[in-house]
């Protein structure tokens, strides 16, 4: 069986909001939550976005799960795109709850949210989800990531202010467009047949040229420029 590390292993202290308005079902959440990942009593839930207060200390991350069922998304699409942009390296939003033909990834990508949860996945995807979020990856099914990618570059053909993609290697250029596919660096090693490490220099090469600092970024960024 597949360990996870607990949140012991990361070097800050990691806090856990759930947003909703389903009491019961996010106590049992946090329950679970709490047996399978070691977060503690570092978990807390609200109601809505709007009674949320994020602390600005850098040895702190905050993992916001928003539940999608008891929440009105059109109407905080603006706030959290606030909130990613004002804690870029230690917020991570996720939604759960998710209606599995809603298809929202389109929207949760472009708006920051690092991954979704579909209300028919097993209860196991969510730490496993979670720690994936933390680690710098996204948690999207690939095919979400690769039709979004598809369709944004589509888009981007017809604009003029684009970052010349001219700026990365023909390798970087290979690399974005796996990581932009949902890859991991360990995936895209195999793929290429070079080594992780490799892999990993290539990476941050790619993100010091085009000024991205995850993984989201960075799929954003192939999607209109690519």
């Amino acid at each position: 069986m597949e360990q996870h590390p607990k949140t012991n292993d990361f070097k800050s202290d990691i806090f856990v909001h759930i947003i909703g308005s389903n009491k019961l079902q996010n106590g049992l959440l946090l329950t679970f939550l709490v047996d399978k990942t070691g977060l503690k009593n570092q978990c807390l839930t609200h109601m809505n976005l709007e009674s949320l207060k994020i602390e600005n200390k850098p040895s702190k991350k905050d993992f916001i799960l928003i539940d999608c069922k008891s929440i009105e998304m059109d109407h905080f699409w603006s706030k959290i795109r606030s909130l990613e942009t004002s804690f870029p390296d230690r917020l991570f939003i996720a939604l759960f709850n998710v209606a599995p033909n809603a298809r929202i990834e389109k929207t949760a990508l472009s708006n920051g949210i690092r991954g979704v949860f579909f209300e028919n996945d097993p209860p196991e995807a969510i730490p496993k989800g979670i720690f994936t979020i933390l680690n710098g990856d996204l948690w999207y099914p690939r095919k979400s990531l690769t039709r979004f990618l598809l369709e944004s570059k589509a888009s981007a053909r017809s604009q003029q202010d684009k970052i010349p993609a001219v700026l990365l290697t023909p390798r970087e250029r290979e690399i974005i467009a796996l990581i932009a596919s949902g890859k991991n660096s360990k995936e895209i090693a195999n793929e290429l047949c070079i080594s992780a490490h490799t892999v990993k220099t290539h990476i941050y090469n790619i993100y010091s040229k085009i000024n991205a600092r995850s993984r989201l970024q960075a799929t954003l960024w192939a999607a209109k420029n690519l």
